[in-house]
């Protein structure tokens, strides 16, 4: 099964989990910012006023039983 995820920002994924049913994705905001780096910033910023999410994919699942 392929699965397209949607994010609504850039942020870095790092570090994934896969056990045998499911497959962990942490969404954390640590983001990059390509329009920053072009302006001389730095390409990596922390949001500290937004959130962090950890999303639970079923290996073996479709699209209507991903947990976020």
């Amino acid at each position: 099964m392929r699965l397209d995820l949607q994010f609504k920002r850039s942020s870095l994924s790092h570090d994934i989990g896969i056990t045998q049913k499911y497959n962990a994705i942490l969404d954390v905001p640590l983001v990059m910012d390509i329009n920053q780096l072009l302006k001389g910033g730095p390409l990596m910023k922390f949001e500290k006023d937004s959130y962090a999410r950890i999303g639970m994919i079923p290996r073996y699942g479709d699209a209507d039983s991903v947990m976020d």
